[in-house]
């Protein structure tokens, strides 16, 4: 028997129909059926409106800002090999030449970024991470404009865009640190979303730069840089308030005290040798500065695995600069599948994991190493050979990805207040060694061809199961782990 529906108040009996009185001016569409009874929610539209809801407005911009810096300084990474072969610029189109050129860009450029690093600590420590961003976005931009214009020094432009690019992570990491060093699960958090940021903008540059090279000149194609070095610098001025690193007032682990930045040390000599006495005395920097190198070595090999793509396969200058955008990938899914360590409960189980990473980029690198070889190349053909190489280099950066980011910025709260010294330097270590590093390499191949390419990736593979041994050994002093 069907039951009655139950009368309403007017007398009516209740209906699943829509009803609508034009007469109430209060009333509204109703229905037996409402999206917010059990049975009716909209899982997916909740989640990503709650998600929405919890987004914090200066995180957002912190994360948006490093991601346009990696635009910025991703572009020019494709075009060396385009601008290689310009016939109005270097015009070094023979294989040895290139290598040279290519070389030289590297290692002007690497120097440039090493001595912002060893400058910018200071700077950022001095105005404060909102400031210095700020400044060197504009940077950024003017040098981006210079490459654009410039028909003879390319390599002075790009050090420059490094040298203003330096900053930016020092900047951000200090401006996410000011807002969760008291939680620790946040800070992480925060530190991974720069990462990701990071690989994300550089993954946007390589995929649409080697589209738009294809269509347009390189020199159009690097005025994109400009603008996202203008649009960057404009976000942090909107967002961050000066002076005040607003701190969300849900989160009841963040103490009131960090609500305000800390209050900036000018720029003296006393302020200055403290930070040299505490960060360059600390017997485990050269340790973790050196181990850090070498996976350095990973995220700036994508500067030079373009050229090599080009010397291994002859594949056209643009497509070969937009396949290195497979490191890029890597270093994303180094990042995501890295922090299970995290979750690891034993101190030598972490070991074990780090170190199996470690082991994986060093037969990476041994890897590229044997597809340098010339009758390697001939047996599997120009395309088996390009889509090998492209793995391989992915797997390699993947194998980095998690200790090149996560393990300096985890030791740097050490450091208290010279953090941003510590990581600066850190950097510019890395980059002071880079710059010989790479000279070396293109020597190598100027000299030798495809067989010295071979020797490059053996020598990388070399460096890094040295820096890994060195990271592993000292990791639960490195990640402050409890014994």
């Amino acid at each position: 028997m069907q039951k009655i529906p139950p009368k309403t108040s007017d007398g009516n009996y209740a209906s699943k129909k829509v009803s609508h009185d034009s007469n109430d001016k209060g009333s509204k569409l109703t229905s037996s059926f409402r999206v917010d009874e059990p049975g009716f929610k909209y899982p997916l539209l909740e989640r990503v409106r709650d998600r929405i809801d919890t987004v914090d407005v200066q995180d957002a911009a912190i994360i948006t800002t490093y991601a346009f810096t990696q635009i910025a300084i991703s572009l020019p990474v494709i075009m060396i090999p385009v601008i290689a072969a310009d016939p109005f610029g270097p015009g070094v189109i023979n294989t040895m030449n290139t290598a040279t050129f290519v070389g030289s860009i590297v290692s002007i450029s690497t120097f440039g970024a090493g001595c912002g690093k060893i400058v910018n600590g200071f700077v950022c420590k001095a105005i404060g991470g909102r400031q210095s961003g700020i400044i060197y976005m504009l940077g950024l931009a003017f040098f981006s404009l210079l490459l654009s214009t410039t028909y003879s020094i390319h390599g002075y432009a790009i050090a420059g865009m490094e040298f203003c690019a330096s900053m930016m992570w020092t900047a951000m990491s200090v401006l996410m640190a000011e807002r969760y060093e008291k939680n620790a699960v946040k800070f992480t958090s925060a530190i991974m979303s720069l990462s990701l940021a990071s690989t994300t903008g550089t993954l946007i540059a390589k995929t649409f730069g080697g589209v738009l090279l294809s269509q347009f000149h390189w020199r159009q194609v690097c005025l994109l840089s400009a603008c996202a070095g203008v649009l960057g610098s404009a976000l942090l001025y909107l967002t961050m308030e000066a002076g005040d690193v607003q701190v969300k007032s849900t989160d009841k682990s963040i103490d009131v005290s960090t609500r305000k930045e800390v209050k900036k040390d000018r720029p003296s000599v006393g302020s200055i040798k403290s930070s040299f006495t505490n960060v360059l005395g600390n017997k485990m920097f050269f340790a973790v500065a050196f181990a850090h190198f070498t996976s350095f070595i990973i995220r700036s090999s994508d500067k030079v695995l373009g050229s090599f793509i080009v010397d291994a396969t002859d594949l056209p200058r643009y497509l070969a600069g937009s396949l290195t955008t497979s490191m890029t990938l890597g270093f994303i899914l180094g990042l995501v599948t890295g922090k299970k360590v995290v979750d690891l409960e034993t101190l030598n189980e972490k070991k074990s994991f780090i170190f199996r990473r470690y082991i994986a980029a060093s037969l990476s690198a041994i890897g590229l190493a044997i597809l340098a070889n010339e009758a390697v190349g001939n047996y599997l053909g120009q395309f088996w050979l390009a889509t090998a190489i492209t793995l391989v280099s992915g797997l390699l950066a993947t194998s980095v990805g998690f200790q090149f980011y996560q393990l300096p910025i985890k030791y740097s709260s050490t450091f208290g207040r010279d953090k941003a010294v510590f990581i600066s330097w850190c950097d510019g270590f890395g980059f002071f060694l880079l710059s010989p590093f790479w000279s070396s390499v293109s020597g190598l191949v100027a000299n030798y061809g495809l067989q010295g390419w071979t020797f490059s990736w053996l020598i990388v593979a070399a460096f890094i199961a040295i820096g890994g041994t060195i990271m592993t050994r000292n990791l639960q002093t490195v990640m402050r782990l409890d014994k």
